[in-house]
C-alpha cells in the first residue's frame, strides 16, 4: 500500500525533513530539506534550551508541517535526539510545538538513534555482519553494526562549544578537542563493543551518515551547487579527510564560508565533525568511508510499515 510519510529528525544543529511516497520497498523522495537552527546552543553550559533557540527551530518545524501537508502527507513522524536527551526543558518544548505546529515528537534513547540511523543504511547498503555505520550528531556520535551499537556523548557542536574559543581554533584547541574524542572513544570501548576492529572484515562497508561527513563529500567535490545524487555513496579516504582538517585548521569561519562546497551554517562545527571522523575511522582500522545523504529520517520511513 503506497503512502505518503513525513519524517522529521531533529538534531542538536539541524531540522532535517523528507517527505516521501513509500510503497514498503521503495522511498520516492517528494521533498527533503535540511535546517540549521542549532536547538543545542549553549547546552554545555545551560541545562535547557535557549529561548531563541526553542524560536529558531519552532519556525522551521511550522513550515515543515505545511509543506507535509500541501504534499498529502497522512502522517507526520518526528524524533528528538541528543539534545532532547540532555535539556531540561525538552518536554515542555515538545508539548509546545504540539500545541502550537501540530507535530508530536517522540524524545528516543541513543540506541534507537542508533538503531534507526542502521536501518537507513542498511536499506541503501546491504543488511550483513560487515555493515558498519557512523552518525556524527551535534551532540552525540553512534557506531552500529548488525549486531552491536555504541552511543558516545559527542558531537561536533558540543566539541565546538565547549573547547574553541579562537577563530581559527588555536594549537592548544585543537589538541584539547582530539584529547576529548579520544576520552570518548576509549570510554566507550568502542572496538571491544563492535567485537573486532573493522579492518580484519574483508568485504567491510564503512558507512557515514549526517551532515558533517556529508559536508566534507561536497568539499571534496567541489559542489557549488548541492546534489544528493552525487554525495549519496560517494567515498572518502583517510588523506582526503587529513587534507580538510589541515584546510579548516588554519582558516577563520569567514574563509571557511567560501570553501565550495561548504554547507551555511557548518563552518564553525565542520573542523570537530572532521576530527571525530577520523578518529573513529583510525580506531576501527579503515582508510575509506562510503558517504549516506540518508539517514534517521529515512529509517523512520523504512520502518513504518513493520
Amino acid at each position: 500500500m503506497r503512502m505518503i510519510i513525513a519524517s522529521i529528525d531533529i538534531g542538536t544543529n539541524t531540522v532535517l525533513l523528507t517527505v516521501a511516497e513509500w510503497d514498503g520497498k521503495i522511498a520516492r523522495v517528494l521533498r527533503d530539506e535540511a535546517r540549521i537552527t542549532r536547538l543545542g546552543q549553549g547546552l554545555n553550559r545551560d541545562p535547557n534550551f535557549l529561548p531563541e533557540a526553542q524560536e529558531r527551530a519552532l519556525d522551521v518545524l511550522k513550515d515543515y508541517k505545511k509543506i507535509a501537508d500541501s504534499l498529502g502527507a497522512s502522517k507526520i513522524l518526528a524524533v528528538g535526539t541528543a539534545a532532547f536527551r540532555k535539556a531540561g526543558n525538552a518536554n515542555a518544548f515538545v508539548q509546545r510545538v504540539k500545541q502550537e505546529a501540530g507535530i508530536d515528537i517522540r524524545i528516543i534513547s541513543g540506541e534507537e538513534e542508533a538503531r534507526l540511523s542502521y536501518l537507513s543504511a542498511a536499506h541503501d547498503f546491504g543488511d550483513s555482519e560487515n555493515l558498519y555505520v557512523l552518525d556524527i550528531g551535534g551532540g552525540s556520535t553512534e557506531v552500529i553494526t548488525k549486531s552491536a551499537a555504541v552511543s558516545m556523548d559527542l558531537g561536533a557542536v558540543v566539541l565546538s562549544e565547549s573547547i574553541v574559543t579562537h577563530d581559527p581554533p588555536t594549537d592548544d584547541e585543537l589538541a584539547a578537542m582530539e584529547r576529548e574524542i579520544h576520552r570518548a572513544i576509549v570510554g566507550a570501548n568502542l572496538v571491544s563493543a563492535l567485537a573486532a576492529p573493522l579492518g580484519v572484515a574483508p568485504k567491510a562497508t564503512f558507512v557515514g551518515l549526517a551532515g558533517s561527513v556529508t559536508t566534507l563529500s561536497a568539499i571534496q567535490q567541489a559542489l557549488t551547487v548541492w546534489d544528493g545524487a552525487k554525495v549519496q555513496g560517494s567515498t572518502l579516504t583517510l588523506p582526503q579527510i587529513d587534507d580538510m582538517i589541515a584546510l579548516f585548521r588554519k582558516t577563520t569561519t569567514a574563509e571557511k564560508s567560501k570553501i565550495p562546497g561548504m554547507v551555511k551554517g557548518r563552518e564553525d562545527t565542520i573542523l570537530a565533525g572532521t576530527l571525530i571522523l577520523k578518529a573513529v575511522m583510525e580506531a576501527v582500522h579503515v582508510t575509506q568511508v562510503t558517504v549516506s545523504d540518508r539517514g534517521l529520517r529515512f529509517g523512520l520511513i523504512y520502518e513504518s510499515n513493520s
